[in-house]
């Protein structure tokens, strides 16, 4: 599972990282003799390492929207000898103005586990042990208990608790007061925390499209049942694209089926487990929380009016997109750019002519589309970030973001530019 909230903690974390770079010692745990914890605040962008310090803040701070997500983390030290049986619960709520509390069920505790790293990626990793997944005391997703906690921390070693706190929409503005506690050996030590609500509410879905790629990861859980149970599949896919949409992030194919025009292969499971994401009838914690993009195709794949004919029954047109090339100047001809866009040109006018209304979608830059003629046929141009703006010696040097002002002001249809990142944004090292 992915660390959550990296893009949707708006407000908070700059007072919480803040006070944890104060030099404050934190609070201990049975601090009468050896063996003791130390414990110490952070904020969530931190990165805790097993063998980091652990000198932080005492007591945490959040600022945050209604309906908004707010992290902070907890590092726990043992000092002398070992620990085990470290827990971390929260025992006390968060109370406000006029007595609104926070729901427990809007309070997630994890225990951050390890990622051992053998070969640093870039000059700002490192080998050893870094903080990657988060392990919920309860999962969110299905309410179930998981092996969280107790936690053993070895001596000179910290472990790390991370705390998602969701601010409902109704909460009334004003200064909450809870707090934490750790728990080891019969003894325990609490950390106050301290919500400030503000009086605004964030929307449950973001106004900036997005579209991130998702595999079939099913056989990865259980092959067999992958192979022959369609609603195991279908179920364990679901949970991926709830958990997105809770960090406002939208999958690009939530569904794995391909739709058939004239064929109802699919239609029932659709409806069934995903119709609701797009809707804004899923069961996620934002309430409402829709897809802002649904793509109905790879770009190797002209099969698109079974899409049509489900997405226009279901009122959710809006959403779909047809990717129609993939990188033209590089592929399907290495070497070949002119051939290339002469074959993209052909595959959007065939996905034009059988759906005109949905808009078409090539990976490419200005240069390269202008140079193959006109860009009429295209409606939304997404690119790799470093050709917006590249770096001194690169094949795009500056910001390239005027290029597309033609594009952009084409009102025969509405264009729309999209960025992507990959290895080419940084470096691509082969193996």
């Amino acid at each position: 599972m992915k660390r959550p909230g990296r893009g949707r903690r708006a407000v908070a974390c700059a007072l919480v990282v803040a006070a944890a770079s104060c030099g404050s010692s934190g609070s201990s745990v049975g601090s009468g003799g050896p063996p003791t914890l130390d414990v110490a605040v952070f904020g969530s962008a931190a990165k805790i390492r097993p063998t980091d310090a652990v000198t932080g803040a005492t007591s945490a701070v959040l600022v945050a929207a209604r309906n908004e997500f707010e992290s902070f983390q907890l590092a726990i030290r043992a000092v002398g000898a070992p620990v085990q049986g470290v827990t971390v619960s929260w025992d006390h709520p968060l109370v406000g103005p006029e007595g609104f509390t926070i729901p427990a069920a809007n309070v997630t505790i994890y225990a951050e586990r390890y990622l051992d790293v053998k070969v640093p990626s870039d000059v700002e990793g490192a080998p050893g042990r870094w903080p990657d997944a988060l392990v919920p005391a309860v999962d969110t997703l299905v309410g179930e208990p998981r092996n969280a906690f107790p936690i053993e921390i070895p001596d000179g070693e910290s472990r790390v608790a991370w705390i998602d706190v969701l601010v409902p929409p109704d909460a009334t503005p004003g200064e909450y007061v809870g707090s934490v506690t750790v728990r080891a050996g019969g003894r325990s030590t609490t950390v106050p925390v301290r919500l400030i609500v503000l009086s605004f509410t964030l929307p449950s879905t973001t106004s900036l499209k997005s579209s991130f790629g998702f595999s079939d990861l099913c056989r990865a859980f259980d092959p067999v049942r992958c192979d022959g149970d369609s609603d195991f599949r279908a179920t364990l896919r679901q949970r991926f694209v709830q958990a997105a949409l809770d960090d406002r992030v939208t999958l690009a194919t939530p569904f794995a089926i391909q739709l058939t025009r004239g064929r109802t292969y699919g239609v029932d499971e659709f409806r069934t487990y995903f119709l609701p994401f797009l809707k804004g009838e899923g069961p996620t914690r934002l309430p409402g929380a829709h897809l802002t993009t649904f793509r109905v195709n790879s770009h190797t794949d002209r099969n698109i009016t079974g899409w049509q004919d489900e997405l226009e029954a279901d009122g959710v047109v809006d959403l779909a997109y047809v990717w129609s090339c993939d990188e033209p100047q590089f592929s399907p001809v290495l070497g070949d750019p002119a051939g290339n866009w002469r074959i993209c040109r052909a595959k959007l006018e065939a996905d034009g002519s059988v759906w005109n209304d949905a808009p078409k979608m090539v990976t490419a830059h200005i240069q390269g589309s202008q140079d193959a003629g006109d860009t009429s046929l295209i409606d939304i141009i997404t690119l790799n970030i470093e050709l917006l703006h590249g770096p001194p010696g690169s094949d795009f040097p500056g910001d390239q973001r005027p290029l597309y002002d033609t594009f952009l002001a084409d009102r025969s249809r509405p264009k729309q530019l999209w960025l992507y990142s990959a290895c080419g944004s940084h470096g691509c090292v082969p193996e």
